[in-house]
């Protein structure tokens, strides 16, 4: 929800379900890619043939499974590559320059590496 529609719609609506009413509501907003709230107040103003103020967004490309396991090889990327900088750091506090440069040099090479694997992904046509 943007800024703009949070300013419009800033009264909450609260109701009691039991565990079996909280499961449905979770299966249907999943189903229908939103949360609880989103899908009850479309419902509600559906019923009550009022229009609903959220713009509605296009509904999301499910990405490729090759989309998905390059983001999935990037994330990997991005968490060794934290890793690797935090190593980076403590070899330089302790002293340890040529290990600390080695590991610059890891660093540049993971950071290019994860750089590639964006670029397959946005040449895949999925992220614009």
């Amino acid at each position: 929800m943007s800024a703009s529609q949070s300013r419009r719609m800033n009264t909450m609506v609260t109701f009691a379900v039991d565990a079996a009413g909280l499961a449905a509501i979770d299966a249907a907003a999943r189903a229908a890619g939103v949360g609880r709230g989103s899908l009850a107040r479309r419902h509600v103003l559906t019923a009550l043939k009022l229009p609903d103020p959220i713009r509605q967004q296009r509904p999301a490309i499910p990405p490729s499974v090759d989309v998905a396991a390059i983001a999935e090889v990037t994330a990997s990327l991005g968490r060794a590559t934290g890793a690797a900088v935090q190593l980076a750091r403590a070899l330089r506090e302790a002293g340890a320059y040529a290990q600390h440069a080695a590991a610059e040099a890891a660093i540049a090479d993971l950071r290019h590496s994860a750089s590639l694997a964006i670029g397959a992904i946005e040449c895949s046509g999925v992220v614009r």
